[in-house]
């Protein structure tokens, strides 16, 4: 399994580095800009992405400690967000960057001391899939991230 750890290991990364990119980039009056996906400002969006890495990580160390899958509900996640969103209108680029890279790294560190049987533990549930801690990583992250970063272009390309 340790080649579909490296392969999701490799997608993730890649997607922090993309993150890392877009905020060094984006200008002061682009970070406080609305995006149309999300109505929210850029920045905002990006420390979503920096959370979700962070949401995703805890996921994985829940299965890695047997405590059980996460079981997805739109209306939890719709409000964690609205809740986030609230407490962080306007969150520094420093903390998107620590947020997402220690979200990574712990990902990381999780997946590699998992042995086999760990890696397969169910992860992650919505709708009645069950989704190892594998797919975590390597698709609900970099997924996610993926989404909310084509959403952040859209709205730089915007005049």
């Amino acid at each position: 399994m340790s080649e579909r750890v490296d392969t999701a290991l490799a997608a993730l990364r890649g997607k922090l580095t993309e993150l890392e990119a877009v905020v060094r980039s984006t200008g002061d009056a682009d970070w406080r800009r609305e995006t149309s996906a999300e109505r929210w400002p850029v920045g905002l969006v990006a420390f979503h992405i920096a959370r979700g890495f962070q949401r995703q990580a805890e996921f994985i160390e829940a299965a890695r400690d047997r405590l059980g899958p996460h079981l997805f509900s739109w209306d939890e996640t719709n409000d964690l967000n609205a809740m986030i969103a609230a407490a962080n209108p306007s969150p520094r680029r420093d903390e998107v960057f620590a947020l997402a890279r220690s979200s990574v790294d712990r990902m990381e560190t999780a997946l590699r001391a998992m042995d086999d049987v760990a890696l397969a533990r169910v992860a992650f549930v919505n709708e009645g899939r069950e989704r190892d801690t594998v797919w975590v990583a390597g698709r609900l992250a970099t997924e996610h991230a993926r989404g909310h970063l084509e959403s952040i272009a859209a709205t730089a390309a915007r005049d």
